[in-house]
């Protein structure tokens, strides 16, 4: 008779599995399936105060379940501005329906939106969701009617939309349509109109250029087509720039993170024009198409202070009414572009009134 002998540890493994049984295999897709996350269908942050508005929330992920949605809407740690609760439906989104509190001029207000989930019978949230939204004024220029004075912007617009929506806003400039004028600038900010064909004003990138090297700074907003010699490139013979950026949406909150770089509003932002590199000649170009890049930006050194040179495709005039990240975007942009941005502190003690 055969006799086998085991090892202790061996015999030790085998009891073990005889008192605990099998081990229990959990897969991913289970692990998916047992846990809820709660999301707002709304792809913005950033909206206008004094309004109405529908949120939805949703499930995701979890088994379907009848349950009651408790939110709240809040600034700071303790200030409730608005609380309620709803019914969500098996595999339905659930609709909050709220007034936003109106904000002063000069202000943008950060609210936080809390929201859980928890199914009927149960004891606590299967699943819960805390956002901040931006709550603007309507106002991007509010109190900086001397820093835009200073500023001194010649807008050259063929287009005429800009230079339309800078008077209706306000906006301090002097506008013109002759091109050689722009070249006897000593001082200021230029401003190229939404819409501009580089094609047809081919001097024009040149001129821009040229003058951003000698210190003055250059938005050069939606061009529809054309190209732009880039300086330090062989054949080009232009001002040499200390830095050049092409830079995709996410500049937008490199900005400001409070505007929204992906949907202005409900609707997506997707330039219809973009910029690429493109080789001409022993030169490189920044090409007007439909791939590449919505922002271009140019840095020149300079004895007082740093000159830029912007080209952005992001249809800023086009979209103006379109949330509030069109308009507070092109108010960053100059601010951007200038030596002396203004101050905010005034902005900063409103907060906490």
């Amino acid at each position: 008779m055969a006799t086998t002998f085991l090892s202790r540890s061996r015999l030790t493994a085998l009891v073990l599995l005889a008192l605990l049984g099998p081990p229990c295999v959990v897969s991913a897709e289970q692990l998916k399936e047992e846990s809820a996350r709660l999301i707002r269908r709304e792809p913005w942050s950033s909206v206008f105060g004094d309004q109405d508005v529908t949120l939805h929330f949703g499930l995701e992920g979890g088994k379907a379940a009848k349950g009651t949605l408790y939110w709240s809407l809040k600034f700071g740690e303790d200030r409730k501005l608005r609380r309620g609760e709803t019914e969500i439906e098996p595999g339905k989104d659930a609709e909050v329906a709220l007034k936003l509190p109106p904000v002063k001029q000069g202000v943008i207000l950060p609210v936080t939106i809390s929201a859980s989930f928890q199914a009927a019978a149960a004891k606590k949230p299967a699943a819960t969701l805390e956002q901040t939204i931006w709550i603007f004024p309507s106002n991007p220029f509010h109190d900086r009617t001397r820093w835009l004075e200073e500023l001194n912007i010649t807008v050259y617009d063929p287009v005429g939309a800009t230079v339309e929506r800078l008077t209706k806003d306000k906006v301090p400039h002097e506008h013109t349509s002759n091109i050689a004028g722009l070249e006897e600038l000593q001082a200021g900010l230029v401003l190229i109109g939404e819409g501009i064909s580089l094609r047809e004003d081919r001097a024009l990138p040149e001129i821009l250029t040229t003058l951003a090297g000698r210190g003055i700074s250059v938005l050069c907003l939606q061009p529809v087509d054309g190209e732009i010699a880039l300086p330090g490139t062989s054949g080009a013979e232009l001002p040499a720039a200390a830095q050049l950026i092409l830079a995709q949406n996410q500049v937008i909150r490199r900005l400001d993170k409070r505007l929204d770089d992906a949907y202005w509003g409900d609707k997506e932002l997707a330039p219809a024009h973009r910029l690429r590199l493109a080789g001409q000649g022993s030169a490189v170009v920044a090409e007007v198409g439909d791939e590449g890049y919505p922002w271009l930006e140019m840095s020149f050194p300079g004895e007082k202070h740093e000159s830029r040179f912007v080209v952005t495709t992001f249809p800023i005039i086009e979209r103006w009414d379109d949330g509030p990240t069109p308009r507070f975007l092109l108010a960053e942009i100059l601010e951007f572009l200038s030596a002396s941005p203004p101050d905010h502190s005034s902005r900063a003690e409103q907060m906490k009134e």
